[in-house]
């Protein structure tokens, strides 16, 4: 496998989610993506557009399964990096890296969203990060 997206220049993973979701002016952001909001309804196949767009392929499964792929682990301490998928049982997003892990503003494929307004609505986050190497 390859390194997490930590190990490659962590702003590729972060350019990456800045400019789909949000624009930039680096790159516009994208208008569609190849799936429906319904196919989308647990955040997983945005997660899974992302990772396999900045070269972190991995198999697609929905939001409940992640903890099963072999591609991810449990972050270290429950500690967010850039990049790491906050997961809930019924829903992923990315973790933007631009605040404190509380405070933190995820994204999803619809917008930056704020950690506390997830947990508020699916419960206690835990964090996973892309596997590295063994």
């Amino acid at each position: 496998m390859r390194k997490c997206p930590c190990s490659k220049p962590a702003w590729v993973l972060g350019l990456f989610v800045a400019s789909t979701v949000l624009g930039s002016s680096a790159q516009a952001p994208l208008r569609t993506f190849p799936f429906t909001a319904e196919e989308n309804a647990d955040g997983a196949r945005f997660v899974w557009l992302v990772y396999n767009q900045t070269g972190f392929p991995f198999d697609y499964v929905p939001a409940k399964a992640l903890p099963t792929s072999k591609s991810f682990r449990p972050a270290p301490g429950n500690k967010p990096r850039l990049g790491d998928v906050a997961w809930w049982k019924e829903y992923v997003a990315i973790y933007a890296g631009d605040d404190a892990p509380r405070d933190a503003n995820i994204v999803t494929a619809q917008k930056k969203v704020g950690l506390r307004e997830m947990e508020k609505l699916y419960g206690p986050v835990k964090w996973y990060r892309y596997r590295e190497d063994d």
